[in-house]
Order: C-alpha cells, then sequence, then structure tokens
C-alpha cells in the first residue's frame, strides 16, 4: 500500500522569543514617513546610515522584494517609524519600532529647542539614536522546504476476528473525522495542501512543488494574514466563508482576488 506523506524540513532556526528591537537582524524603514515625506530634513537618511552602523540591515524596498530569510518569515524584521511629537513651544521626534503583530518594540522621544525645524528634528534625533540598542540578532536563516513522497508499507494478512456492531460504527466516525480534518484547497486546476509550521503560521504548498506557494503569518486582525508568494512578494490574504483569499496586485496599481476554496 502507497500512501503520500509529506515531510517538512526546517534548515537552520527560527526565532526564539524576540521581545527587543535588538533581537533584530532586519528593519523595514519606509523611504517616505507619513510626517516626513521625500527624506525632509535629511531624517530618513541620517537615521538609516545610524541605524546600519549600529549592525542592523535595513530594508527599504518599496516594491516588495526582500531577503530570502524575510521571504519565509516576515516576522523576522521590524517596522521603523519617525512621528512629530512636538508643539510650538518644542521640537519633539518620537521613534517608534514595531514587530510584525504591531506590538511595540522600542519606542523613544527626542526633543531640541532650536525653533528652525531643520536642525530642531535632526537634533532630536540625535538625542534619540543615542538610546537605541545595537543589533544582537537571535534570528538566524531558516528556509522552509516541503517534499512529498511515497511510502511503501507492507500489507500484514491478520486472522479474521468477529467484528462487533459498536466496532463498525467507531470506526465510521474515525473515517468521517479524518476527512472532514482535510485541509486541500483549489483554485480552478491548482490543488494545494494546507500545512501548519507553529507560531501562527502555515503555508499552502503543490504537491509538486517543494516551495510553498503561500506562506501565512496571523496578524492582529482575526481572519487576516500577512502573505508571502513563491515569488517574494508581501500581500495580504484573509479568510472568507471558509475559503482563503489573496489579494494580488495588478500591473495598473488595482487588486485582484485570487480565491482558493476548501475542498
Amino acid at each position: 500500500m502507497k500512501n503520500l506523506l509529506f515531510i517538512i524540513l526546517f534548515i537552520g532556526f527560527h526565532a526564539i522569543g524576540a521581545q527587543k528591537l535588538s533581537d533584530y537582524k532586519y528593519l523595514l524603514v519606509p523611504q517616505n514617513f507619513k510626517d516626513f515625506q521625500d527624506n525632509q530634513f535629511e531624517l530618513n537618511s541620517a537615521l538609516v546610515k545610524k541605524l546600519k552602523a549600529k549592525g542592523y540591515e535595513v530594508i527599504q524596498n518599496e516594491n516588495g522584494i526582500l531577503p530570502e530569510e524575510l521571504k519565509q518569515d516576515p516576522c523576522q524584521a521590524a517596522v521603523v517609524n519617525l512621528v512629530k511629537s512636538g508643539n510650538i513651544f518644542k521640537t519633539k521626534l518620537t521613534f517608534e519600532a514595531k514587530d510584525c503583530n504591531n506590538k511595540v518594540l522600542f519606542s523613544q522621544q527626542g526633543a531640541s529647542d532650536e525653533k528652525d525645524f531643520e536642525m530642531g528634528y535632526n537634533e532630536a534625533l540625535q538625542n534619540i539614536l543615542k538610546s537605541i540598542p545595537n543589533s544582537l540578532p537571535l534570528f538566524k536563516t531558516s528556509d522552509v522546504k516541503v517534499i512529498f513522497v511515497e511510502k511503501t508499507e507492507p500489507v500484514v494478512v491478520k486472522p479474521l476476528e468477529k467484528i462487533e456492531p459498536s466496532s463498525i460504527v467507531e470506526q465510521k466516525a474515525e473515517e468521517k473525522t479524518s476527512i472532514n480534518n482535510s485541509q486541500n484547497y483549489m483554485n480552478g486546476n491548482v490543488n494545494l495542501k494546507k500545512i501548519l509550521l507553529g507560531n501562527n503560521r502555515f503555508i499552502l504548498v503543490s504537491a509538486n512543488s517543494s516551495i510553498p506557494y503561500a506562506t501565512f503569518t496571523e496578524s492582529t486582525k482575526e481572519g487576516v494574514y500577512r502573505v508571502v508568494l513563491e515569488n517574494g512578494l508581501m500581500t495580504l490574504g484573509y479568510l472568507e466563508n471558509g475559503n482563503y483569499v489573496i489579494e494580488i496586485t495588478n500591473k495598473d496599481g488595482s487588486f485582484r482576488k485570487v480565491i482558493f476554496e476548501k475542498n
């Protein structure tokens, strides 16, 4: 008897309990902060330069292209932001770093008495940078590969036994449970299997490929996921009527839905 089995190979190590900014290797720094567009006052470039000096690998790819480590696990990166927090009497700036679940890992405010905005914000940033710790990452390289193999089991002939009616009922119940736990999803002719990875993550993978079609990581909103596709692009996915929906960006910037129906 041949059964199709899958084997999940984890190469390297995942992060263990990353709870502070210094645990991270990668920082996602947007090219345009909401409060400071187009590198206003050169805050963006000054911040990136200092973070690199502290050992962080800064990612600023707005097109979603990521290193291999982040393709498999987006939670290996913290997201950075600079926010205006002053008033007419004092120039203030707040630095925030959050994890993939939007939890604040590090927050620090800097202030300046300078009335000139450019000088004031840069002085506030320099005060903040003194408090940012060096990178001492817990994260190591991690890849996920799924290998499907055929397992041949010997056929054992057993003596005939008397089967009680209750045993037949129990056996049918077990078979029904097994069917109900099936984790197969389809989109047209594409048939994918859902495989749980732990740490609020799962993948959809084809039996014909060792690379996941999509890796899902739970967000802070129930039923909504951060998704990394097999080509490395990041997008959103969500659960709708028991099916998984992935938003794909078209060339014109609009979105289309790709639906994987449970079967």
